[in-house]
């Protein structure tokens, strides 16, 4: 039996001691009773104070007048007194949720890999930075190497004589990165400032290189329609920035799974150089300007209307995401 009491006396001493060091671990409200309150902050204003209880920070969401609390006792060690009252809001207007951590789920398939993060900065402005590699994936830019050799025939003078031709053409993915940085203006519920509709101004900036490789000459025996043998490489690198304008909804599933998905307009600038290198005399080749024309009209990040006859600054934006909230 006094084993069972000392055993008994051990484990309450150690719940008490996680109880409280759980207790401590979140931000706390100091009445002016004395009385100390764990809780997840939501909002302070003149008035009252949004939080949830410590040990449900998802809800419900509770209120206590202002008056009554004497100070705030923030886990990180700081403290804010409210009396007398500042007239200064707190920068504390969040849930206890203000980080996410998202995967690019179209980078499966777009030649990239994608990750974001965000961080609540208040009840209505989150902010995202977005970033991604190119070339470790399949790149959906990216052609098929082909090559051919025909034996052929001319007639020179009544004199049919043979010769041979050759083409072969060889690509390699694009290599390099692109960015997406903005803030998410929330349109929903603030209480849940992870979760609902959001306005996004964002810039956009991508830049990248690719490389082709041409060989082919033929031995014609008519010295006009002669091609001497050629093995030229092509170094395209790319550069585009815009800023574009997003509508989208981010839902958390089990308050911590999520999923957002958005589309945009803007406008965006590129800009693109191509050198060319005769391998055979090791020679740079001059590219004159009319021949530098953009190959492709998927950027990685947003698509180019480039496509529908000539350069257009209006491009379309779009994205789908998974993440984590903490």
């Amino acid at each position: 039996m006094k084993q069972f009491i000392a055993m008994r006396h051990i484990f309450l001493v150690i719940l008490s001691w996680c109880m409280f060091g759980h207790l401590q671990a979140q931000d706390q409200l100091e009445l002016t009773t004395g009385e100390l309150k764990a809780a997840w902050l939501v909002e302070v204003n003149e008035k009252e104070i949004l939080y949830y209880a410590q040990e449900n920070q998802q809800g419900p969401l509770l209120r206590i007048p202002t008056q009554r609390v004497r100070m705030i006792r923030f886990k990180d060690g700081g403290n804010q007194s409210l009396q007398p009252w500042t007239g200064q809001e707190l920068p504390r207007a969040q849930t206890g949720l203000k980080n996410l951590l998202a995967w690019d789920l179209l980078s499966v398939g777009f030649g990239y890999v994608g990750l974001s993060y965000q961080r609540v900065l208040s009840p209505r402005i989150r902010v995202e930075v977005h970033a991604a590699l190119l070339g470790l994936t399949s790149d959906p830019n990216y052609r098929e190497p082909y090559s051919w050799f025909r034996s052929l025939q001319a007639d020179i003078n009544g004199v049919t004589i043979p010769y041979t031709a050759y083409r072969s053409e060889e690509y390699e993915p694009s290599e390099g990165f692109f960015l997406k940085v903005g803030p998410k203006l929330h349109l929903g519920n603030p209480e849940k400032a992870l979760q609902g509709p959001y306005f996004q101004p964002q810039l956009l900036l991508t830049r990248y290189q690719r490389s082709q490789r041409i060989r082919g000459g033929n031995n014609h025996p008519d010295p006009l329609a002669r091609q001497d043998p050629l093995d030229i490489r092509s170094d395209f690198q790319y550069t585009h920035a815009g800023l574009a304008t997003n509508l989208g909804y981010q839902h958390l599933f089990f308050d911590r799974l999520s999923f957002d998905i958005y589309l945009g307009l803007g406008l965006a600038v590129s800009n693109w150089q191509e050198e060319e290198t005769n391998l055979l005399t090791g020679e740079a080749i001059t590219v004159p300007t009319e021949e530098v024309w953009p190959r492709y009209v998927f950027r990685y990040n947003h698509i180019g209307f480039d496509a529908f006859g000539g350069l257009s600054p209006v491009i379309f934006n779009f994205g789908l995401q998974m993440g984590w909230a903490f």
